[in-house]
């Protein structure tokens, strides 16, 4: 599956949003409304909290880190594997952009998790190279 176009941005999470302080941000691949159209007819949600919006690039701590980076850029994502565990479902992607390789071994698409089930779990999927 080949999806188009994303686009590289920023974003920000934090467990509890009452909290002043962000507890993470990273730049991702946001990917479009038809490119997650597309993921989602390809690889139908399995559990109910359903997230197939983007594909974390890098965790962003400094300025200088954001501006290594080719913020706003439109590339294509495409898949390159799946997993599903008993928590999660993940694509694993290739990308064409020239970004440094993420810091968990390859860059994943997360379709859907169990809810209450945090992301990370879905970033250990594709750091075991699922």
């Amino acid at each position: 599956l080949s999806m188009g176009p994303v686009a590289v941005g920023g974003g920000t999470s934090a467990r509890d949003m009452r909290n002043v302080f962000v507890r993470s941000s990273y730049a991702a691949l946001f990917l479009s409304d038809a490119a997650r159209t597309s993921l989602l007819e390809a690889y139908p949600p399995v559990f109910s909290d359903v997230r197939a919006h983007h594909a974390a690039v890098a965790p962003i701590t400094t300025l200088r880190d954001a501006h290594a980076l080719p913020l706003g850029r439109v590339c294509a994502m495409v898949v390159a594997g799946y997993a599903c565990t008993p928590d999660a479902q993940v694509v694993l992607v290739d990308i064409d952009a020239d970004l440094p390789p993420p810091p968990w071994q390859r860059y994943f698409v997360t379709v859907s998790v169990r809810q209450g089930v945090d992301a990370p779990s879905a970033g250990a999927i594709a750091a075991a190279g699922a």
